[in-house]
């Protein structure tokens, strides 16, 4: 927000600038689409859940928003008032009130006359200082004889635009904080996990083979090598044998009563025993 002021009066010289050349350089539904942005933004910026009974509360984020409006359409109506003199000076047909360039126009400041004109919320009409609305009769396109007026279709068409503009503005904004809110729990997920996997006291598994237990597929594929295992005498190849258990000896017993490490050192062939049973196996009571 600190860059608000020079982004504003930046985006206000290039519309200015814009606004001279004729034909008018951005495209109808593109001036629509501003106006209503400017309509939800302003809209969405008021404070929530206010109790506050002065007439002057409003929030800063929307009397910036509603500066910027302001000011936008007053260059749209500068260039409208523009327009309408010196095409009522130089129009073959004194009947003829619209330009190609008004037409253009119009339709957007229509539709923010129309919003302004229905606004419930009259806190926003308490600063017209501030707002620096300079705005007369003579910028609303009128003149003392004459007066634009939209027809009814091209009213309703207008409000079926506005309409269906809020509503996708909306769709937009609600599909964000969606994706918003799965990232944060994506990210949460992935704290604990990490969290998780620090208090976990790891294990490291130090490899001192002295069986080796070879299975069928290993003698059809690798018998050479097994024939160099033996040869070699470092390991004791030993060999199932169908319907027979297989004898490993083991030199270390597990100590426990935990529940969980005994069901994993059973998985892997470690005896397990509590302190009392071992007492008792050799005894040493």
């Amino acid at each position: 927000m600190e860059t608000f002021g020079e982004v504003a009066l930046l985006l206000l010289q290039e519309l200015q600038v814009l606004a001279q050349h004729s034909p008018f350089p951005i495209r109808n539904d593109c001036l629509l689409q501003y106006i209503t942005i400017n309509i939800f933004t302003i809209d969405s910026s008021a404070l929530k859940d206010c109790h506050d009974d002065r007439e002057d509360a409003i929030s800063v984020l929307q009397l910036q928003a509603l500066s910027l409006a302001m000011c936008m359409f007053a260059v749209l109506v500068k260039r409208a008032a523009g327009l309408l003199e010196k095409h009522m000076l130089e129009a073959a047909d004194p009947e003829d009130l619209l330009s190609d360039d008004l037409r253009h126009v119009l339709p957007s400041i229509k539709v923010w006359c129309d919003w302004l004109s229905s606004v419930p919320n009259t806190r926003l009409w308490t600063l017209p200082a501030v707002i620096n609305s300079d705005l007369g009769a003579r910028s609303l396109g009128r003149t003392e004889q004459n007066e634009y007026v939209l027809s009814s279709e091209e009213e309703e068409e207008l409000q079926g635009e506005q309409s269906s503009a809020i509503q996708e503005l909306k769709r937009k904004k609600q599909v964000l904080e969606r994706r918003k809110l799965r990232h944060e729990q994506q990210g949460k997920q992935r704290t604990a996990v990490l969290e998780k996997e620090k208090q976990e006291r790891l294990a490291e598994v130090i490899v001192c083979p002295y069986f080796l237990v070879p299975d069928t597929n290993c003698f059809i594929d690798h018998l050479a090598g097994l024939q160099r295992v033996v040869a070699a005498r470092c390991y004791t190849l030993v060999v199932p044998l169908v319907d027979s258990p297989i004898q490993v000896r083991r030199d270390i017993v597990l100590l426990t009563e935990d529940r969980n490490l005994r069901l994993k050192a059973h998985a892997h062939n470690v005896p397990v025993s509590g302190v009392p049973a071992l007492l008792r196996w050799a005894n040493l009571r």
